[in-house]
């Protein structure tokens, strides 16, 4: 074999290596052509997602779900909470209790009204009767935008809690808050499965106040500090639906972790938002794609006075289209609170 014929192989070798190593995508050496929505996606109605996350807020911020919301933490039955038993040494885990139809509301609270109580923070038991028969009531105080008790005391409502648990099925509540002297009202129950420290449920009803209603239904769960939500809520009024897929992992008061893959749909329209959102030292960090009727809209990063939403093309969003991103923004992150919240009283019967 000729040393010519060996160069000339060696430099075709390499030469096709060069090639191929050119053709590689990750490498960058050829022009990069930016991202564009195809023609005719674009944000056409954005008042549409402005109108329909104002109406959600103001049914659910109306002043007796704001308090039960609010102060879905204390709404408990002391008397009613099911009494941990310590396993013995060597022993496995101890047994969750057995539920059953009324079984973890005692008899002797049935038709008692639970009333705040300023000094310890906390729902007190008031009177014996008055209240539901086969179930408590708490009588709900009005409570500022931060869920502060406003004082004197004001009442705003009442929320009536019953155990409708079937026999040997999941432990199951059901909820009726009634404002005062508002039109708002909420009928919904929450089926829980597990313990306080792991658990899955659904939370499912209806909701109504400032003319709206709206209907519900979520799926969730938690381990330890993580929470997760498969949520749908449904504005009977416009039509317009929003679905929430998230998971919030808190690692500590200042920092956490949530993803998100929300959609609004109204007549014509669908809007989602998807990526997630980083919380350090109370500082959030945003990235986010907006997509219009499944395609790419525009991208939302932070900025250094809060989210800066980029359109993916070559026009620059109208007022109008950045209301309506930031809006839908703030919307899923009250629908996963507040969803959360109605279901939390549930959980103190848990093991």
């Amino acid at each position: 074999m000729s040393p010519a014929w060996i160069s000339s192989a060696r430099a075709w070798a390499l030469g096709a290596v060069l090639v191929v190593a050119a053709c590689k995508p990750s490498d960058g050496t050829g022009p990069t052509t930016p991202y564009k929505p195809p023609p005719g996606v674009d944000l056409k109605d954005p008042e549409a997602a402005i109108t329909g996350i104002a109406g959600f807020e103001a049914t659910w911020t109306s002043p007796a779900i704001r308090s039960s919301t609010g102060l879905a933490s204390v709404v408990l039955v002391p008397a009613g909470t099911a009494p941990a038993r310590a396993p013995q040494c060597g022993a496995g885990p101890a047994a969750a209790p057995m539920f059953s139809p009324l079984g973890v509301i005692p008899d002797s609270d049935f038709g008692r009204i639970f009333v705040y109580d300023s000094v310890t923070a906390k729902f007190v038991a008031g009177p014996t009767s008055g209240g539901p028969a086969g179930g408590v009531e708490f009588v709900l105080p009005a409570v500022d935008s931060l869920n502060g008790v406003l004082r004197p005391l004001q009442t705003v409502g009442t929320l009536d809690l019953f155990d409708v648990s079937p026999p040997g099925g999941p432990l199951t509540l059901h909820t009726v808050i009634t404002g005062t002297p508002g039109n708002e009202s909420a009928d919904y129950a929450v089926s829980d499965t597990g313990t306080t420290t792991g658990y899955a449920g659904v939370l499912a009803g209806r909701l109504a106040g400032a003319g709206r209603t709206f209907t519900f239904v979520d799926s969730l769960s938690g381990v330890y500090q993580q929470l997760k939500a498969n949520a749908t809520v449904s504005d009977s009024g416009l039509g317009a639906q929003m679905r929430l897929l998230a998971t919030r992992t808190q690692s500590d008061p200042f920092d956490y972790f949530y993803d998100l893959d929300f959609t609004f749909t109204s007549s014509g329209q669908r809007v989602r938002l998807l990526g997630n959102i980083t919380v350090y030292c109370l500082i959030p960090s945003i990235g986010l794609t907006v997509t219009v009727n499944d395609s790419d809209f525009a991208i939302v990063n932070s900025g250094s006075a809060g989210p800066v939403i980029t359109a993916l093309s070559d026009s620059v969003l109208t007022p109008a289209q950045d209301s309506a991103i930031r809006a839908l923004i703030r919307g899923q992150n009250e629908m996963f609170s507040w969803l959360t919240s109605l279901a939390q009283p549930t959980r103190q019967f848990l093991p």
